[in-house]
């Protein structure tokens, strides 16, 4: 009886020491086993019945920072956290809220059963071992094809900000307006009716996870961080911050994306770069910054791809137009004054009502201008002064008074504005004189002439600049019932 009860007591002890759900520990884990495959389910045992279609074709991705992706076979990307407890011998996983009820089983406390870079196997913690869990790693072609269609969401579709949160502060209203498109060549554009800021967004090497790069506006700056994907589906992308010391939160969605095609881009993009006067504030070359060579030039993107360059002392006229989608601009000035900036095709890195960033860079050269809008009506001023003075060179080639065409009684006439607020106006041998002067924030002109010169006295009226470039100037007066309409046009 001796020998037998000794036997019984010796496969007890082996029983119990061969099962990791009696005993309650499994195998030690090595951390970077788990997280340096992407793991894809192979089976999962509920009970004695195989469950495995539910997880057709899902993979885990366990990261290194206690976060998980769980990406099912629609590429929809649901996320939860991790933990290794015991020794390293028990795996937590807790899905986060977003996880459809269909993949519930994934959440809960199990015991690691069997670990290599082959295969990994885990046993339900309680439950009497029910529910067990065998994972294989992903083939690189499955992996390429994971990538492939999370970068595709992005790009795919138009996004706009539905909820943004940094350090807990709500701040989506600073970012609901804008429309995101993600492009394939990795270009982020973020647009909204007054800023078109061009960056770029990449995925990493674990692709739920990318960097976006948009830091020309103060309202973007904020997203320019690494994030992780802890859900996305072809109508919602929700990010975190991979640093968790950063503490943000950003969601996108299709919703209310206004789509635009790349004609109504570039009508946008005319319209904010031709409005207005520009002066460059910053000039990099390499990654110095050297005095702005240029700094005493105002610039004037005019309607007819004319780029009109003033300073105090000079005027220079040079050229620019788009490229491609409007993501890129040339420039050309044939003074050599203006050498940094001309010669060049530019990259449009920011494009707003206050702020022009251009950049170029290839492996020889490396150069950088922000050029500033000037708010201060005198820069405005200076601008049309140094415009309009240039002797004889405007001609009336239209007068509408009210409807009637009048343009023949000055058809033979030159004018001339002077820098001292004088007017000449040449009409055959004979010179008429006047005044002129610009209203305080210079979107008007006030012409005089004598009373007594009967044709010319018409142009005496307070003008609205309505249009100036290079080659014309366009003026209307209305006052009570009268309207009238001049456009002087450069000889």
């Amino acid at each position: 009886m001796k020998g037998y009860l000794i036997i019984v007591v010796v496969l007890i002890l082996f029983s119990c020491g061969d099962d990791p759900i009696n005993d309650r520990f499994g195998l030690a884990v090595e951390e970077e086993i788990l997280v340096s495959n992407v793991w894809k389910v192979g089976t999962f045992q509920d009970g004695s019945t195989n469950s495995a279609a539910v997880y057709n074709s899902v993979f885990i991705q366990f990261n290194d920072n206690n976060t998980f992706d769980l990406i099912n076979e629609a590429r929809n990307v649901y996320g939860g956290e991790w933990a290794l407890t015991e020794n390293n011998s028990l795996l937590v996983i807790r899905n986060h809220e977003t996880t459809p009820d269909i993949y519930k089983d994934i959440g809960d406390e199990w015991v690691v059963a069997k670990i290599n870079d082959q295969e990994l196997r885990i046993i339900e913690r309680d439950g009497d071992g029910q529910e067990e869990f065998t994972f294989l790693p992903a083939t690189q072609i499955e992996l390429s094809g994971i990538c492939t269609a999370l970068q595709k969401r992005f790009v795919d579709s138009l996004w706009t900000i539905s909820y943004f949160s940094n350090n807990g502060a709500d701040l989506t209203n600073s970012l609901r307006n804008y429309t995101f498109d993600f492009d394939d060549s990795g270009v982020l554009r973020a647009f909204n009716n007054n800023v078109a800021d061009i960056g770029s967004w990449v995925t990493g090497i674990r692709c739920g996870k990318l960097r976006i790069n948009l830091k020309n506006s103060s309202d973007l700056k904020p997203l320019s961080t690494k994030w992780k994907v802890i859900y996305s589906s072809p109508q919602l992308i929700k990010l975190v911050s991979e640093r968790a010391e950063k503490n943000m939160e950003v969601h996108f969605s299709t919703q209310n994306a206004i789509l635009l095609t790349d004609d109504e881009i570039c009508l946008r993009s005319n319209e904010i770069i031709k409005n207005g006067y520009w002066r460059a504030s910053k000039y990099i070359e390499g990654y110095d910054r050297p005095t702005v060579p240029f700094a005493g030039f105002i610039l004037k993107f005019d309607r007819n791809d004319e780029l009109i360059a003033i300073s105090n002392t000079k005027k220079i006229v040079g050229e620019w137009n788009f490229i491609e989608t409007c993501n890129k601009i040339a420039i050309h000035f044939s003074d050599t004054s203006l050498k940094e900036i001309s010669g060049t095709t530019w990259h449009l890195t920011h494009l707003s009502d206050s702020l022009i960033t251009l950049l170029v860079e290839d492996d020889i050269e490396r150069r950088e201008i922000h050029l500033v809008k000037q708010t201060d009506p005198q820069e405005k001023c200076n601008f049309l002064k140094q415009f309009l003075n240039d002797n004889f060179s405007w001609k009336v080639t239209k007068f509408d008074e009210n409807g009637d065409l009048l343009t023949e009684e000055f058809s033979s006439s030159k004018i001339a504005f002077a820098s001292d607020n004088s007017l000449k106006i040449l009409s055959g041998n004979n010179v008429i004189l006047g005044e002129w002067v610009l209203n305080d924030d210079c979107e008007a002109i006030t012409i005089s002439i004598s009373e007594d010169q009967v044709s010319f006295s018409r142009l005496n009226a307070f003008w609205h600049i309505t249009e100036f470039s290079e080659e014309q100037l366009v003026l209307v007066h209305e006052e009570n019932d009268i309207r009238k309409e001049m456009v002087l046009t450069k000889n």
